[in-house]
C-alpha cells in the first residue's frame, strides 16, 4: 500500500502491532500519522521514540460500549 503523502490513523499505537505500524507509516513517508491509545504514558513514550512533527498522539477509546 502506498502511504507517502497520506494521512494515517492508527489505533492501539501504544504497543505491539499498532506501535510498529505507526512507526512504519512515518518511515514510509506518511504526511501525518495520528496515533491513538487508551494509555497516555505509552503515547508519551512513542513520542520520545519518534520525535517527528508528523506524529500526533491522542488518548482515545475506539471500542464500542456493551449494550444490554
Amino acid at each position: 500500500m502506498e502511504i507517502e503523502g497520506k494521512r494515517v490513523l492508527v489505533t492501539g499505537a501504544n504497543r505491539g502491532l499498532g506501535r510498529a505500524l505507526a512507526l512504519a507509516c512515518l518511515g514510509a513517508g506518511g504526511r501525518e500519522v495520528l496515533a491513538g491509545a487508551r494509555q497516555t504514558e505509552s503515547l508519551e513514550n512513542l513520542r520520545e521514540t519518534a520525535p517527528d512533527v508528523r506524529l500526533k498522539t491522542r488518548k482515545c477509546q475506539s471500542a464500542t460500549p456493551n449494550r444490554d
